[in-house]
């Protein structure tokens, strides 16, 4: 049996990255036909061959199936999930956008029970979306390598922007190969979670500079992670980002506190009266401190 998973990974792969680099993000291309070559040879067998690397190996272990099996035993049971919940549901969504039906209401379910609104179908995630193509099992390993892909691609760019190529390279395959995403791969929570460096790479970006693409990409960001299915992730990933974003408001190395404004000055505030102090040209200023020239740099020290 003919496997296109490699290739239609490798099709999809590039066209995210060729449209990014239209769009100014510096993602090398040598850097992601790399990042593609580690998921093809992490992923060889279920992305070239006639092989599943879903654990539906569980399914053996109960009746009927069990039955017919003197010795029933599943590698990893603590997997259960995927066989008997992840994969029905992915099947039955899939099942229903290819009729063009929205996938409401599972009928399969005893008496019927909520599709779309469980989110762990995730009826609406792009990567279900784009994986209508494939048949299931094919599917489900797209869906895993471009998780894997997101997020070595996104850990990147983030690191990129504080350390070398080499360095945020290495940071990008010690997220992206990490245990929790490897263990968790077919999961909506990973779904999720292979993001979350693309949230703090958005709000590095707004930090540096607010524009109107900026702000589509980082409200895109977010609602592609709540179509993952699985919002406490998203909920999690919101407070440390909300804490990342005071770390960036709070400068800790200079003891200033950094605020979004027009003029392009320092205010020097008295912490015991609240009075301004000075008022300075960011010109005027070291270059670390002035990087930001739309900002206020509002000291906390007392003259």
């Amino acid at each position: 049996m003919f496997n296109p998973t490699w290739f239609y990974t490798g099709v999809v792969y590039a066209a995210a990255v060729t449209l990014a680099r239209r769009a100014g993000i510096a993602l090398p291309k040598r850097v992601a036909a790399f990042f593609y070559a580690l998921v093809l040879v992490f992923m060889y067998l279920p992305m070239t061959q006639d092989y599943v690397n879903v654990a539906v190996d569980f399914l053996e272990t109960m009746p009927p199936w069990a039955y017919g099996n003197p010795k029933p035993h599943a590698l990893n049971q603590q997997l259960n999930d995927l066989a008997l919940q992840i994969v029905p549901w992915a099947h039955q969504v899939r099942e229903s956008w290819k009729t063009f039906t929205p996938p409401l209401w599972n009928n399969y379910s005893a008496c019927g029970y909520p599709l779309l609104a469980s989110a762990q179908s995730s009826a609406l995630s792009p990567l279900r979306l784009l994986g209508l193509p494939l048949s299931l099992g094919h599917a489900m390993t797209f869906e895993a390598a471009m998780k894997i892909l997101l997020a070595l691609s996104f850990m990147f760019l983030w690191c990129r922007r504080r350390y070398s190529e080499m360095g945020s390279v290495i940071g990008a395959v010690a997220f992206g190969f990490s245990t929790f995403i490897v263990t968790w791969l077919h999961f909506p929570i990973v779904t999720t979670a292979c993001l979350v460096p693309a949230v703090f790479y958005v709000i590095d970006l707004l930090a540096e500079r607010r524009t109107y693409g900026r702000l589509v990409a980082g409200a895109a960001v977010w609602a592609v992670m709540l179509f993952g299915g699985h919002p406490e992730t998203v909920s999690h990933t919101f407070f440390v980002a909300t804490l990342y974003v005071g770390w960036i408001v709070f400068d800790a190395e200079s003891g200033v506190w950094a605020l979004d404004a027009m003029p392009p000055t320092l205010l020097h505030i008295d912490s015991k009266n609240g009075r301004v102090v000075e008022r300075i040209a960011l010109h005027h200023l070291p270059h670390r401190v002035t990087a930001g020239h739309d900002r206020i740099w509002v000291s906390l020290a007392s003259p």
